[in-house]
């Protein structure tokens, strides 16, 4: 499994079986299935309707090969980048603590050469302005095929990808991108 060695906090290793591990979590504390849980919180606020979420999440040998993987619209994806950007608020209700969106988003630890915090990215790009090259850091939730939400404080942006590429018999295979932005302010 490869174990991580140094300080608790600075070094970590992508597993796709910390999903199963955190959902699991969330059930024994809630006393509820995961996809009900979320249902609940967050999707139902964000006016996510369970019929257009597709996820199975099992924990068993039964779907070791999907990791478990959630199906959501570019649409929802969306509210779920606009939740996180706006602190956990959504309208007037705070959905999500704002405790937990600056833990799970902040940079906890370095997996390969990426900060990381819960299940959410640091990356950022060198932009080309008319003042000259500005560095634009971004938080990043990222799935297979492609799909990601991307945060962008600075210019107060929420960006999703879909598409791109999915594996199929141990086969990577290109898809179509479809893009959906929103400027916040």
């Amino acid at each position: 499994m490869g174990l991580c060695r140094g300080s608790p906090g600075t070094q970590g290793r992508y597993r796709s079986g910390n999903v199963h591990v955190a959902g699991r979590i969330v059930e024994r504390a809630t006393g509820m299935l995961l996809p009900a849980f979320a249902q609940r919180e967050p999707f139902g606020p964000l006016g996510i309707r369970a019929d257009s979420v597709r996820w199975n999440f099992t924990l068993s040998s039964t779907n070791a090969a999907t990791f478990a993987q959630l199906y959501l619209r570019p649409r929802d994806m969306l509210k779920l980048g606009v939740l996180f950007h706006q602190q956990g608020n959504w309208g007037a209700r705070q959905v999500i603590s704002r405790q937990w969106v600056a833990q799970s988003t902040a940079q906890l630890s370095t997996v390969g050469d990426q900060r990381y915090g819960y299940f959410w990215w640091h990356q950022w790009l060198n932009v080309t302005t008319p003042g000259g090259a500005r560095r634009v850091d971004m938080v990043v939730a990222t799935g297979n095929g492609g799909q990601k939400i991307y945060l962008v404080p600075s210019l107060d942006l929420v960006v999703v990808l879909t598409g791109g590429t999915t594996m199929r018999n141990g086969r990577w295979r290109p898809r179509s991108w479809r893009r959906s932005c929103c400027r916040l302010s």
